[in-house]
């Protein structure tokens, strides 16, 4: 069951994935997927709670308290509507986002290339950089978001970012494009 976008439920059935709608009472629902998804409504909650309550497993795009739009800091729908589900049925939130690794090694594995090799690029300390270091990656803090330069700099040495720069700008120049 996916609580989120179409394009969620559409990447998940181009992975062989079966999908159902986050509605009414459904029946033998393995996974709940929670992605961002600004449209919810209370019956989406009901049905992936019940779910959840069946049995099913609970999982998470992000469990980032913000994340960065045009408009400035907006809350995370991911982060809201699985502690919605988790609060009503008191089941674990399984993360398989940012911060978590197996993401990036997802990735680095499509890629086929390992994890040492890759760079990330983000603009909350609490996210990329963390996944980066977890992986081998090289993590690069931007200034342009969520983090400012101090954020990446008070960030413990565990998930701090190898390079911190004021913007994609930085970046770009780095890689000499």
């Amino acid at each position: 069951m996916v609580v989120g976008t179409g394009a969620v439920a559409s990447q998940l059935r181009r992975a062989g994935i079966d999908v159902v709608a986050a509605s009414g009472r459904p029946e033998g629902v393995d996974a709940v997927f929670v992605g961002w998804y600004r449209a919810v409504r209370f019956d989406h909650i009901e049905a992936a709670s019940l779910a959840v309550t069946d049995g099913a497993r609970l999982y998470s795009a992000s469990q980032s308290l913000y994340y960065f739009t045009a408009l400035g800091r907006s809350y995370c729908t991911s982060r809201s509507i699985a502690v919605a589900i988790r609060d009503l049925t008191g089941r674990r939130i399984e993360l398989l986002g940012k911060p978590d690794a197996l993401a990036l090694r997802t990735v680095a594995g499509r890629l086929g290339l390992p994890g040492e090799a890759l760079a990330v690029v983000g603009d909350d300390p609490e996210l990329e950089a963390p996944m980066a270091r977890r992986a081998g990656a090289v993590a690069v803090g931007v200034h342009t978001g969520v983090g400012a330069a101090a954020d990446f700099a008070a960030a413990p040495v565990a998930g701090r970012a190898d390079l911190s720069v004021p913007s994609l700008a930085d970046v770009v120049a780095l890689l000499g494009w």
